[in-house]
């Protein structure tokens, strides 16, 4: 059970930081031309929508080698059930923990901003 949940764990890692890499390279590639459209004063938004983007796929995964190293201390000298439990609740918390992190920089209201239709009016 506890290679199982361990199995589970390395995908999932790998399959998010390997987005996350993906993700962040393609801002990358976007920041010249969101630059040039600084000069634009209908686009000067972009930037700010740029940054937080680029900040959030930055910071998450520190966010995400905290909760790893808390549980890992956790786990150590503990007996396998515990282990199995520990392993369990760090999975559930990964997925909370980007969200956390996307709410502080990029706000808890962006999804209801593009439910009404900001993104449509204002880009």
């Amino acid at each position: 059970m506890l290679k199982l949940i361990a199995l589970a764990q390395h995908g999932m890692i790998f399959f998010i930081y390997f987005m996350q890499k993906i993700v962040i390279m393609g801002l990358l590639v976007l920041f010249p031309i969101i630059a040039m459209l600084q000069n634009f004063p209908s686009k000067r938004h972009l930037f700010g929508l740029w940054n937080r983007e680029m900040l959030t796929n930055l910071f998450t995964q520190p966010v995400h080698a905290l909760l790893y190293c808390f549980a890992f201390n956790l786990m150590q000298d503990a007996p396998d059930v515990e282990k199995i439990a520990y392993s369990a609740v760090l999975l559930l918390a990964i997925i909370p923990s980007g969200a956390f992190v996307r709410e502080v920089f990029q706000g808890a209201d962006l999804p209801m901003r593009e439910q009404v239709g900001y993104g449509r009016w204002h880009i």
